[in-house]
């Protein structure tokens, strides 16, 4: 296995007992501590290319606070469309992101 395959490994085999922690928490408390783990573990597995999910994630809050309607339809072009951003990167002379932003962007992208 690949360095990368293991992180991948550990982080899905930690999140098995997180989950099973966040359980016993309140609604409120699992939001803020959900946020805060998913920042930490994404922080320290992209590093500056973490402001790809970023980006994603203001332009989608705008998208439904300006236009609740047409909200599902832009808010799918959007992340298409970043998403394509993203994979051409390096055609904007802009570095490499890692393998752990590419699978955090697909899931920011399909979900």
């Amino acid at each position: 296995m690949s360095p990368d395959e293991l992180v991948y490994l550990g982080v899905l085999a930690a999140s098995i007992p997180v989950g099973f922690l966040f359980r016993y928490l309140s609604s409120s408390v699992k939001q803020v501590a959900a946020l805060f783990l998913g920042l930490f573990i994404t922080i320290a597995l992209c590093h500056i290319h973490a402001l790809h999910s970023l980006v994603t994630v203001i332009g989608t809050w705008i998208i439904i606070k300006s236009s609740w309607r047409h909200a599902p339809a832009l808010s799918l072009s959007w992340t298409f469309l970043y998403l394509l951003f993203f994979r051409l990167v390096t055609w904007f002379d802009l570095p490499q992101p890692t393998p752990f932003a590419n699978a955090i962007q697909l899931i920011l992208t399909l979900k």
